[in-house]
């Protein structure tokens, strides 16, 4: 287990690779972080558009039919019975 250092900037320097800055790590982590941030804002935001496009064209599917039905089909791929 890992032990969570009170000081962030010790645990910070304690991590750094050689020849690495504090400034250039605290740099990385936070352009991760918004690199993160915007996949998540982008995945939701076509997720909700789907539902809306769904909704418009009544093109919609109930989850647990969908799930059913793929099983079913890996386990005929599979060739036992489903």
């Amino acid at each position: 287990m890992m032990h969570i250092n009170d000081d962030p900037t010790a645990a910070a320097e304690g991590v750094l690779q050689q020849d690495e800055s504090l400034s250039k790590l605290v740099e990385t982590a936070l352009q991760e972080s918004i690199a993160r941030r915007c996949m998540q804002a982008q995945f939701s935001a076509q997720g909700r558009a789907a539902r809306q496009q769904g909704r418009c064209s009544d093109d919609l599917f109930d989850a647990n039919d969908v799930v059913t039905d793929r099983a079913r089909a890996h386990a005929s791929e599979r060739g036992s019975p489903g």
